[in-house]
């Protein structure tokens, strides 16, 4: 994952959270981006995976620990991916399915 695995991941999503809300705010001067301050919980004492941002309200689990792997609580439960994508994108993992590049 090479946004993730190096020292640019602050830059990356602070750079495309910040086009983002710009493009957005074009639209609709009064919205802003929202973002998740987990030093909330860790001054809490929470962990971070019991915040509530991954109460069904908000995200879901963040680790689902059904048989198939999947999220089957909150908003996005049971979000399709594209199969047999292999016509549609080089981007496929080994079942066909669509991927981002780094999830491959």
């Amino acid at each position: 994952d090479h946004w993730h695995d190096d020292a640019g991941m602050i830059n990356h999503h602070v750079g495309i959270t910040f086009i983002f809300e710009q493009s957005i705010r074009l639209i609709t001067p009064t919205v802003a981006a929202h973002y998740w301050d987990y030093t909330r919980e860790f001054s809490d004492g929470t962990e971070w995976y019991e915040s509530l941002m991954f109460n069904d309200d908000w995200f879901g689990a963040n680790s689902p620990s059904n048989d198939d792997h999947i999220v089957d609580t909150g908003r996005w439960a049971y979000s399709s991916i594209m199969s047999d994508a292999r016509d549609y994108s080089g981007i496929v993992n080994p079942y066909g399915l669509l991927r981002s590049p780094w999830n491959t």
